[in-house]
């Protein structure tokens, strides 16, 4: 719904926005193995003009998550409370929940950085190759992995909201067949957006038959889904 002009919090400006979404499924496959990437983009675009408010309220135990300083401190995230909410809000879906991860927590950080370094929005960056490169050069082997990216919103309270408002997005982080997540934002003061989010999930590729990939590591397994 479109939304007026809010004002500037912390010197953070906070334009009105249109929502625009993209998702993309990459599948790599290797002797034995197949390795799902999906990759949800969401951008937040400015408009001249715009009004009405922010829909989609929640109740219960998520919406008071939501409200805490931690998840909706402006220009940050805190990725343990992060966890927190997204796994509160698959366990309403009969979901496990995720735990933080030292290798996904670096690649968002770093691919935050590169977006707000570069001010563009993107799975694939000059320079990166593909998202399955990138994860892979940075030392998590997924047997599934997905990314989502934002930017434009103020805290992690706002980009979740917008992510589970999206399709592609919204099905990322509920996902079953994973474990593992990492989050991060980077700022870029004179930027277009002034934020850039990036959401990794994923599981790692655990080899069958006795940790060796071969004959008997049984049959190729495709975790997750379009």
């Amino acid at each position: 719904m479109p939304r007026g002009e809010r004002g500037t919090r912390q010197g953070l400006p906070s334009p009105p926005f249109r929502r625009i979404t993209a998702a993309l499924a990459v599948e790599t496959i290797e002797p034995m193995r197949r390795t799902v990437l999906i990759l949800s983009a969401l951008i937040a675009v400015t408009l001249s003009a715009c009004s009405g408010g922010f829909g989609g309220g929640m109740g219960g135990m998520l919406g008071e998550m939501l409200k805490q300083p931690e998840a909706s401190r402006p220009g940050t995230v805190d990725a343990e409370a992060a966890a927190r909410i997204i796994s509160q809000y698959r366990a309403q879906h009969g979901l496990g929940p995720l735990r933080l991860d030292p290798t996904l927590m670096r690649l968002a950080a770093e691919h935050s950085k590169r977006q707000a370094d570069m001010d563009k929005m993107a799975h694939v960056l000059p320079g990166e190759g593909s998202f399955a490169n990138r994860i892979a050069a940075g030392g998590f082997q997924a047997s599934m992995a997905a990314e989502n990216v934002a930017a434009g919103q103020d805290s992690f309270a706002e980009v979740f909201r917008d992510w589970q408002k999206s399709p592609g997005h919204n099905k990322n982080m509920l996902l079953p067949n994973i474990s593992l997540m990492g989050i991060a934002v980077a700022i870029q003061p004179g930027g277009r957006y002034h934020t850039y989010w990036t959401l990794e999930l994923g599981e790692r590729y655990v080899p069958r038959g006795g940790g060796r990939d071969g004959p008997n590591a049984g049959p190729a397994i495709m975790f997750g889904g379009r």
